[in-house]
């Protein structure tokens, strides 16, 4: 059997395009992927899917290649995406400051289903191209 050329294989999405859809899809961004959730998709994604509280999310941040979006869920948590557009990888700076998010939250890496703990002033994430990272991000409670 004759190999095929390299230039001539099916295109194939990196990878990291199923990380990207899965998180634009748990923030309601993206029109053409209001159907069941794409795979990959942990239980944490679906749960931020049907955490949203008042308001859509709002992009927060574009520098370079490189998005960040923020939508407020129930009980006062955020989702936090970063998407890597470009065809390197990048960092995503995640300030909470800049993102309107008080205090020093718990973060969750929803894509990883792994808790960061409690996180000061932000951090920055590494993101392949074309990939994305979603956090749930719970400030912590306000003094009464």
């Amino acid at each position: 059997m004759l190999a095929l050329p390299q230039l001539c294989l099916p295109w194939q999405p990196p990878p990291s395009a199923g990380a990207a859809r899965a998180a634009r899809w748990a923030l309601g961004i993206s029109p053409h992927l209001n159907g069941p959730a794409p795979r990959p998709a942990s239980p944490d994604a679906d749960a931020i899917r049907h955490g949203w509280s008042h308001g859509g999310a709002e992009l927060k941040s574009e520098r370079a290649s490189i998005e960040v979006w923020v939508r407020p869920l129930v009980r006062g948590a955020f989702a936090v995406a970063a998407f890597n557009n470009g065809q390197r990888p990048a960092h995503a700076d995640l300030v909470w400051k800049e993102l309107g998010i008080p205090g020093q939250p718990r973060v969750r890496d929803v894509l990883n289903q792994q808790d960061l703990g409690r996180i000061h002033a932000g951090f920055a994430v590494k993101l392949p191209a074309g990939g994305a990272a979603l956090f749930r991000v719970v400030p912590p409670a306000r003094a009464r």
